[in-house]
């Protein structure tokens, strides 16, 4: 998904997914083009991506949220994500 669709499309499919297997609501804002990604190796790219994927799936094992909210935006030269969810925290 990630090579075909782009960083940001293939996080939305991961949320959408992560939503699917626990139903929670999902919501993605994304600051950025497609452009942004470009100077970023394809290493780089899935190393961000396995990242996040990997914030879902531990929203849906151990969260129980009822909504997800990833922002995709570039601060100064950087490119942040950010992944919260309203679920239960740590003590």
């Amino acid at each position: 998904v990630l090579e075909h669709l782009g960083m940001v499309a293939a996080i939305e499919d991961c949320l959408r997914k992560g939503a699917e297997r626990s139903g929670f609501k999902v919501r993605l804002r994304s600051k950025v083009d497609s452009d942004d990604f470009k100077s970023l190796s394809i290493v780089e790219q899935s190393l961000l991506y396995r990242l996040v994927q990997e914030s879902i799936t531990n929203i849906c094992k151990h969260a129980n949220a009822s909504t997800v909210r990833i922002t995709v935006e570039k601060v100064d030269d950087c490119l942040l994500i950010t992944v919260n969810d309203d679920g239960k925290g740590l003590d």
